[in-house]
């Protein structure tokens, strides 16, 4: 607000004084009431504007807040977001309803909310996918995260796991490597399919020398039941869809990526821990209103959503690593992981269709 002042005031009184220079004693008389007046007025525009802005986040919120999610109900993701909700509710004084608007990998509910009021009522929770990813193999984009909404705060990390086959003569994720280099090409990985976060890794790894043979499979469930029979030597996905996989004792755990946790494991290695220059690709849920949300309206939900995450009783979830950001952090985090989807497409020669 005083950035504003100080610049419309410099504007205004340096039109005033050349008028005043140009005209007549009764003329500049009239000149400067004119631009008195103007200004006066523009001061008072954003008076009121600041004002508005100070009272709805002062006030926010005083209604039910919907959050549009892409999962499909029931699914790991929605009873997180659900349990979210609930939290949030308590904190808020308010109803955090959740609408699940599963449908295009995404898009569906992201459009939904780009296209929604920005007062704070109608919130995005989405995946990394739609809007990170997409926008490099997909030639119809329609929601732009950096134009069309604001980030609120990433929720978690949907940890990534990486899975071999009983058969593979590795047991741990330096070996793997090891092995993998001295077998370039040799080597095949399934995903749950072409241009999702786990494909994208292995083309991370493909860049820096780690070269395997990818095998996209429908969704999840696929390429872990692959791995679990032997169809494919190793497997990258989410790491709750890898449960039954490890049960089943045919498969070894070599790497968990984005997390700390999964099942009875721990002190797996991260991936850049045991190559050097490795970046993951996103995988993750966060939180999204509308661009051109009053700020103070974002930091509120933004204090809820941390305050929710970081209590004690918040249930665990299978390969869930709860975060709770600022706004700015994942904004930060948005644009780096945005342009390296698009120096790996590049790499790859992945071309959006």
């Amino acid at each position: 607000m005083n950035m504003l002042t100080g610049f419309f005031s410099k504007v205004f009184f340096e039109k005033i004084s050349i008028n005043i220079a140009k005209g007549s004693h009764m003329s500049k008389l009239g000149i400067f009431r004119k631009f008195a007046v103007a200004f006066a007025v523009v001061l008072g525009i954003f008076s009121v504007t600041a004002t508005m802005l100070t009272v709805s986040a002062q006030d926010y919120p005083s209604k039910p807040i919907r959050v549009v999610v892409e999962y499909p109900a029931g699914t790991g993701g929605d009873a997180v977001m659900r349990a979210l909700a609930a939290y949030m509710s308590k904190d808020l004084g308010q109803s955090v309803v959740i609408e699940n608007r599963a449908g295009g990998g995404g898009v569906v509910a992201a459009e939904a909310v780009a296209r929604a009021s920005p007062d704070g009522y109608t919130v995005l929770a989405a995946s990394s996918s739609p809007l990170i990813i997409r926008p490099y193999i997909a030639k119809a984009i329609t929601v732009d995260v950096f134009r069309d909404l604001t980030p609120v705060s990433l929720v978690y990390n949907a940890s990534t796991v990486i899975v071999s086959h009983k058969s593979l003569p590795v047991n741990s994720l330096t070996e793997l490597i090891t092995y993998v280099k001295a077998n370039p090409g040799k080597v095949f990985y399934g995903t749950s399919g072409l241009g999702t976060s786990y494909h994208f890794m292995g083309e991370a790894l493909d860049q820096l020398g780690i070269k395997m043979v990818h095998v996209p499979y429908k969704g999840g469930t696929g390429s872990m039941q692959a791995v679990m029979t032997g169809e494919v030597p190793l497997a990258f996905g989410f790491s709750g869809s890898a449960v039954a996989a490890v049960n089943s004792g045919n498969v070894r755990v070599l790497s968990l990526i984005d997390g700390k946790r999964f099942m009875n494991f721990s002190n797996l290695p991260d991936l850049s821990q045991v190559v050097t220059g490795f970046e993951s690709p996103p995988s993750w849920t966060g939180l999204f209103m509308p661009a051109n949300t009053p700020p103070g309206v974002v930091r509120r939900l933004n204090a809820s959503v941390v305050k929710a995450l970081s209590a004690p009783d918040f249930p665990n979830f299978d390969g869930v690593e709860p975060v709770g950001s600022t706004p700015e952090a994942f904004a930060t985090k948005l644009l780096a992981q945005y342009n390296l989807i698009g120096r790996l497409a590049k790499a790859a020669n992945i071309k959006p269709e």
